[in-house]
């Protein structure tokens, strides 16, 4: 991964970020999240909807994670 100068703590995280995850996966799960929550596998409920609200939770968790990492990181070192 090359981050070019100036280097910013956005410029960090973006690259970052599209390095673990494509903004393709992100858009695949916030569909299949988006469709769960319209009933599209059934209920809310079910297990198939569940999985998928929980798949893209889990991934906005670790996503989350991440970042907050990376603002640590960039904190410490004087990275603005």
């Amino acid at each position: 991964m090359v981050i070019w100068a100036p280097v910013s703590a956005n410029k960090i995280t973006e690259a970052v970020l599209t390095h673990l995850w494509s903004a393709n996966y992100e858009q695949k799960l916030a569909n299949e999240y988006n469709a769960a929550n319209l009933g599209l596998y059934g209920a809310k409920t079910s297990e198939a909807a569940k999985a998928k609200i929980q798949a893209y939770t889990d991934f906005l968790t670790a996503r989350a994670a991440v970042k907050t990492q990376i603002d640590e990181d960039c904190e410490e070192l004087g990275i603005k």
